[in-house]
């Protein structure tokens, strides 16, 4: 029976060929299974189910740590602050609110940056523009809830051009190719940014504000 289920050692991932041989492995990860060789079977499996989830959530933390999760993080706080000073207001995002969400980004990467990475002086610019970058996501969806088309559309052309200067300030040239990918990937990870400043900057049919 266990020759139906079983997999051949030689095709397993070098992980698990190490875990087989040596009893153990330092991969983050190991996929486990039953494997066969030479007659031999062996089950490979997590010693610690615990500790393979802390270091599933460890993942999930290091994404945090990200450029792209710093933006979230500074939308998330600012929310949180703002709905906390006001927690009857109905419309609870303007432009300006959201302008000031947004900067906050540059101080919480700027900090994250210092305790998490490198101390390479190009993450100081390259993580902060790509967490504003994120984060203006708040105020396009407050633009887009208040019907202000013309200037969602100077917004995305500003946050460009200033993710561009920004990186090739410190990259070079290259930055005019990175700068427009950053402005990308701004785009498509703020989109849940976006969700959250056209909700809050809806007029509320039931309770509009006075």
């Amino acid at each position: 029976m266990f020759s139906t289920v079983a997999r051949p050692v030689s095709e397993a991932p070098s992980e698990v060929r190490t875990a087989i041989e040596s009893g153990t492995t330092t991969a983050s990860i190991v996929e486990q299974g039953l494997y066969q060789q030479d007659g031999t079977y062996y089950v490979v499996a997590p010693e610690n189910e615990g500790a393979l989830g802390t270091q599933l959530a460890s993942v999930a933390i290091g994404f945090l740590l990200t450029p792209v999760g710093r933006g979230y993080v500074a939308v998330a706080l600012g929310l949180l602050g703002y709905r906390y000073r006001e927690p009857t207001r109905a419309r609870l995002l303007t432009v300006r609110r959201a302008v000031a969400i947004a900067a906050l980004a540059i101080p919480i990467a700027l900090v994250a940056t210092a305790l998490f990475e490198s101390g390479s002086p190009t993450r100081f610019v390259t993580g902060p523009t790509t967490a504003v970058v994120v984060a203006t996501g708040l105020v396009a969806g407050v633009l887009a809830a208040q019907r202000r088309w013309l200037l969602l559309v100077g917004v995305t052309v500003g946050i460009g051009l200033f993710a561009t200067a920004a990186l090739s300030a410190v990259i070079g040239l290259v930055g005019l190719i990175f700068g427009p990918l950053a402005v990308c990937l701004g785009l498509l990870t703020g989109v849940i940014p976006f969700g959250y400043g056209y909700w809050f900057a809806r007029t509320s049919p039931v309770n509009p504000q006075n």
